[in-house]
């Protein structure tokens, strides 16, 4: 072997030492970050979760995938091709439906409710479905949604 080839086989080597020293540290250097990010990610999951935020976003998510799967039309329709909230039985359903969701504190699916069914966001008045319904509720029972109150005279019918 001539000096100019050994020469230029031991600079190979270096810089092929080089490099898998490079690669070796790089690694190294991701694999230390890596773990870190996600000991950070499952401490500031756990966070989010306490807080309630984490299934605040999964729903605002869901509601805009419905929300832009319905924009070609205006929510669901019945058998009859008229929007859910149409029909005035399904328009006062919903209503009801809405109270209870929100009496409960469950407004991500009340507004579920609304993109899927169409229904619109102004509130009945609790009279006005009080008169459609033909009932009246006591002036207690005017503190939980008429579900509740329903819910009671049908129990009391079928003792």
């Amino acid at each position: 072997m001539t000096t100019s080839a050994a020469a230029s086989d031991k600079t190979v080597n270096k810089v092929a030492l080089c490099s898998a020293i490079f690669a070796g540290v790089a690694y190294v250097g991701y694999s230390v970050a890596r773990q870190a990010f996600s000991r950070r990610l499952v401490r500031n999951q756990a966070a989010l979760e306490e807080k309630g935020l984490l299934e605040e976003m999964k729903c605002r998510i869901r509601s805009e995938i419905v929300a832009t799967l319905n924009e070609s039309g205006s929510g669901r329709q019945t058998q009859r091709g008229l929007p859910m909230s149409a029909t005035p039985e399904n328009f006062l359903i919903n209503e009801l439906i809405k109270e209870y969701l929100e009496f409960n504190d469950l407004h991500h699916t009340k507004d579920m409710l609304l993109t899927e069914s169409g229904h619109p966001k102004l509130s009945m008045e609790r009279g006005e479905m009080e008169k459609s319904l033909k009932v009246s509720s006591s002036a207690n029972a005017q503190e939980v949604p008429l579900l509740y109150s329903i819910l009671s005279t049908v129990k009391s019918l079928t003792k």
